[in-house]
Order: C-alpha cells, then sequence, then structure tokens
C-alpha cells in the first residue's frame, strides 16, 4: 500500500529512514516521559503508586470472574463459606482477600444519591470476620438472582452469565501509609438467557470508585471502597 511522501523502493530511502526515526525518538519520548515522572518523586513512592493502581486491577479480576460463577448458587446468610461448587466464585474470592483490608467495607450511592452503606448492604456483616468472603456472597446473589425467573418472563432479577468491569482514568494520591485512589468505571453485564426469563442483550453502568486505601502487613490494601454509580441502561440483543 502506497502512503504519499513515501517511497517504496528496494533500498533506503530518505523518506524511509525518518519513519524508522520517528519510531526510535517517539520510543525515546515514552522512555523519557517515564524518567520525568519518576524524578518527581522518590522510587518507593513510585513502587506504592503502581502496587496502589494494581489494586483496582485485583477487585475488577476478581469481580468478573464471580461474574462467570454461573453454578455458584445464591446464599441467604453473606457469611456461608465457600461450597467449591464453581471454581470462577473461589478464584474470585481469593483475589478479594489479596486486595482487601481485614475491616473492608464498600458502600454505594445510588445516581439520585440515595446511600447504601455496608451495613445496609451485609445485614449479617458482624457475624464474621471475613469481609472478602461477604462481599464475593453478596456479589454471587446480585449477579445470579434467586434462580426463579420464570420461562416466558419478564424478570426482575439480575441473571448474568458474565460480566467485564473496565477501569480508567486512575487517580492514585499516597500520605505516609495511607492513600486515596479513584478510578472510572464502565461496567458491562451479560444476561444468561436461560436463567434470565428469556431475557438477552446487556445491562450497562457507569459510575466512580473512592477508594481509602491503607498499608497493613507490609502490602497495600483497600479499606474502603464506595461506588458512586452515575447512570445505567439495558441494551436488548
Amino acid at each position: 500500500m502506497r502512503h504519499a511522501g513515501i517511497v517504496e523502493t528496494g533500498a533506503p530511502s530518505r523518506a524511509s529512514f525518518s519513519r524508522r526515526q520517528a519510531r526510535l525518538l517517539g520510543g525515546l519520548a515514552v522512555a523519557g516521559a517515564a524518567i520525568v515522572l519518576s524524578e518527581g518523586r522518590p522510587a518507593a513512592q513510585t513502587s506504592d503508586q503502581e502496587e496502589i493502581r494494581a489494586l483496582s486491577t485485583c477487585y475488577a479480576r476478581a469481580t468478573d470472574a464471580i461474574g462467570y460463577a454461573i453454578h455458584k448458587p445464591p446464599v441467604t446468610d453473606h457469611n456461608t463459606p465457600d461450597g467449591g461448587e464453581d471454581e470462577n466464585f473461589t478464584a474470585g474470592l481469593a483475589r478479594y482477600r489479596e486486595c482487601f483490608a481485614d475491616d473492608f467495607r464498600f458502600n454505594i450511592v445510588l445516581p439520585d444519591g440515595t446511600a447504601l452503606p455496608w451495613e445496609s448492604l451485609i445485614p449479617t456483616h458482624a457475624e464474621g470476620s471475613d469481609p472478602a468472603l461477604q462481599w464475593a456472597n453478596y456479589v454471587n446473589n446480585a449477579f445470579r438472582g434467586d434462580w426463579d425467573c420464570p420461562a416466558a418472563g419478564p424478570c426482575d432479577k439480575n441473571q448474568y452469565e458474565s460480566t467485564q468491569h473496565q477501569l480508567g482514568s486512575i487517580l492514585v494520591t499516597v500520605d505516609g501509609d495511607t492513600a486515596f485512589l479513584e478510578s472510572y468505571l464502565i461496567a458491562i453485564h451479560a444476561y444468561h438467557p436461560q436463567d434470565a426469563g428469556g431475557r438477552t442483550g446487556m445491562s450497562v453502568n457507569y459510575g466512580t470508585y473512592r477508594n481509602e486505601v491503607v498499608r497493613e502487613r507490609g502490602r497495600w490494601v483497600i479499606r474502603t471502597r464506595d461506588l458512586l454509580l452515575r447512570r445505567g441502561a439495558t441494551i436488548p440483543e
């Protein structure tokens, strides 16, 4: 394919050499930018920033593992131990334990401003000492619903076969052994036609995560995670 200004011959041309130069300079510019960013703060703080940013990925991967846990039935008690019904749920729970503090809390603010604190989301939160397990069960319940949708629909339950949480525009501020972590969210939830009363398509939500992060036992973990939901919509297939 010919492009204006580029001579396609067997020998290196001035134009093609310039193109190689541009690639090289582009790579040097990226490397230089990384050096400049690192020069502005101590190496330890740079490492802290990277570890804290990784918590966003940790959470998203854990949640989406549970999103695929279609064989994990909902539970009535959020303290119910994992029975091994679905390896995806087990994997998601393990990831939550990697990125949550011992006293983790999750709060939701709906688009109309209604606040749903941890105590209302997990009524039995005080009965267990494993908030990662409690939250994993809560998420699975939300994704699986009650498994009682009529075959012909309509169905008002969240019967998802998979999810994908995409996080971006991540902001990190470190202050000693505490930090603030913020990220934008686009969450996609695909309905399982068989278990969602014949419903197809997907539910899409977007919002912002705001986190209080702490250094606990030598590693950064999320203590409080607030989800500010902005809007959601159902997209038919």
